[in-house]
């Protein structure tokens, strides 16, 4: 007896999930594992966000990097319908929940092969940067990599007490005050 092709399977799968099917697909999932209404109406919008500009017929298979990378930067993600410029908030969440959408259906097997990068946006003309790590293990000083984040990690926690320090001494003082208004009374 033969034995099914998991990637036959994905590949006839690909060939006719549209961007419709994919959004009803994915909220419904996310339902099932328990988000919240709110959360998966506001996915669903954003996810009608992006079947109107790119179809919501339009095959998932034949969506590229490209047209995710249009899409991202187009007018109805950027700019409200009055013309102002969104927050840069409501555009990434836009460009995000399309790109979870995306990557779950690969994940799932909806998809054989991935889109987008599932841990960046598609935008046109984007480089991704060197990361410092990248930079120093070419060079061969790996050691300066791992201090230096330690000191900026160091730093960041000495700002975080800093601060916990003087919420606590106002708080303490506040309490006093009260005490001695109390006492007075």
């Amino acid at each position: 007896m033969a034995r099914k092709n998991s990637k036959n399977t994905a590949n006839a799968l690909n060939s006719t999930l549209t961007l419709a099917e994919l959004g009803t697909r994915y909220i419904t999932q996310m339902e099932e594992r328990g988000k919240s209404i709110g959360t998966c109406s506001s996915y669903l919008m954003e996810l009608k966000l992006a079947q109107s500009v790119l179809g919501a017929n339009t095959l998932v298979s034949t969506l590229t990097n490209d047209a995710i990378a249009e899409f991202n930067t187009s007018s109805r993600v950027m700019t409200l319908k009055s013309g102002v410029a969104k927050s840069q908030l409501s555009i990434d969440k836009t460009r995000r929940v399309l790109r979870l959408a995306l990557t779950w259906a690969h994940a799932s097997g909806l998809l054989a092969a991935p889109i987008i990068d599932a841990k960046k946006d598609a935008l046109p003309g984007l480089i991704e940067p060197a990361s410092p790590r990248d930079e120093n293990v070419e060079a061969g000083n790996i050691s300066d990599s791992n201090s230096q984040s330690k000191e900026v990690r160091a730093r960041k926690s000495a700002i975080t007490l800093e601060v916990a320090h003087e919420i606590a001494v106002e708080a303490a003082d506040t309490a006093e005050l009260a005490l001695h208004a109390q006492s007075a009374a």
